[in-house]
């Protein structure tokens, strides 16, 4: 019986404060319309989606381990969700399943490693966790479009040609540019 007046007294305050509400509300006619939100300071927070802080976890586990197994339970227990809470929320976030953004970030790994090193393309494979060259083929012609080849040959004549281009208009190589007089 005590509790159930203590319960009873401490909404009786609220109670009281509520009914003043209506009372004073015509004497402030714009404090109860909601404040516009600014869009450029605040990021924008997708409903349904990981928390700023669970995107920044995945992708730095991410990041770290391209080179290892990586499962979608243990991106779970990372961020504390279910596995299907985590893969509903991952998508909403990233408009990508975390397999196909896990592939995506180990061809995006390997192409800057053919291009900085003149590693195979078994150890490239290896460095970026894919299992051998045909698999890291075949992924790599899936997202780029291209064979790893003929994609790192592309990039490679590109800066040749330009450096060409430049080393024309140089004063010290005068006499070998082409001028219209010997351009056929």
């Amino acid at each position: 019986m005590m509790n159930a007046n203590i319960t009873f007294s401490a909404l009786r305050p609220v109670h009281r404060s509520r009914s003043l509400i209506p009372k004073i509300e015509p004497l402030f006619p714009h404090s109860c319309e909601p404040i516009p939100a600014k869009r450029a300071e605040s990021p924008i927070r997708i409903r349904g989606g990981l928390a700023p802080w669970q995107i920044r976890e995945v992708t730095t586990y991410i990041e770290s381990h391209l080179d290892t197994t990586i499962r979608t339970k243990d991106l779970a227990v990372l961020v504390r969700r279910s596995s299907f809470q985590f893969c509903r929320a991952f998508r909403k976030s990233f408009n990508d399943s975390p397999h196909g953004y896990l592939m995506r970030r180990r061809v995006e790994r390997a192409q800057g490693l053919r291009l900085m090193t003149n590693a195979p393309l078994g150890q490239i494979a290896a460095d970026c966790g894919l299992v051998d060259q045909a698999h890291f083929n075949k992924l790599f012609r899936r997202f780029v479009g291209d064979s790893p080849g003929a994609w790192r040959r592309a990039r490679a004549t590109a800066p040749a040609q330009s450096q060409a281009v430049a080393g024309n208009c140089c004063p010290s190589n005068a006499g070998t540019h082409r001028t219209p007089s010997n351009v056929r």
